[in-house]
């Protein structure tokens, strides 16, 4: 028999940033609160004032590993989000209705009641692999100063 295990809820900060101060070593981003938090350099890159961030309060203060929710200002309308949180499990491959793959990665602890994310698979490729988007992308050639299309072959 399966037991959960109930953890006490966490309160949510809930603020609109001030400014961002990317000089320090990790970068701090002040609130409007005139609280400051640090933040890892992949999130400080796409915080700009008056988006609202979203983090767990928790006794010991907030690092670059937090979970962290920022909302974009958008004037547009459309709510675009950056998300950062510790994953655990994720999932073998499925495909979705436009065929392409995804895997769904569980969030360790949900603090901000987001238990699991869909990453797709094209985007983890290209992330741990770096390989290139355009499919029309060749190799350059190993011959020095030839200009040809055909590969190099041993001689």
């Amino acid at each position: 028999m399966l037991s959960a295990q109930s953890q006490p809820a966490a309160s949510i900060c809930r603020e609109r940033v001030s400014q961002i101060n990317c000089l320090h070593n990790p970068p701090e981003c002040v609130l409007l609160n005139r609280s400051t938090i640090r933040l890892s350099r992949l999130i400080a890159a796409h915080i700009s004032p008056n988006d609202e961030v979203y983090f767990p309060v928790v006794p010991s203060s907030v690092t670059a590993a937090t979970e962290i929710c920022v909302k974009k200002n958008s004037l547009a309308g459309s709510a675009r989000c950056v998300y950062q949180a510790q994953i655990g499990y994720v999932t073998q491959p499925k495909k979705d209705k436009r065929e392409e793959f995804f895997v769904a990665a569980q969030v360790c602890p949900p603090t901000l009641g987001i238990s699991s994310i869909l990453i797709s698979c094209k985007a983890l490729r290209e992330y741990f692999y770096r390989i290139p988007r355009r499919l029309e992308f060749q190799p350059p050639s190993l011959r020095v100063g030839e200009k040809s299309n055909q590969p190099a072959r041993p001689r």
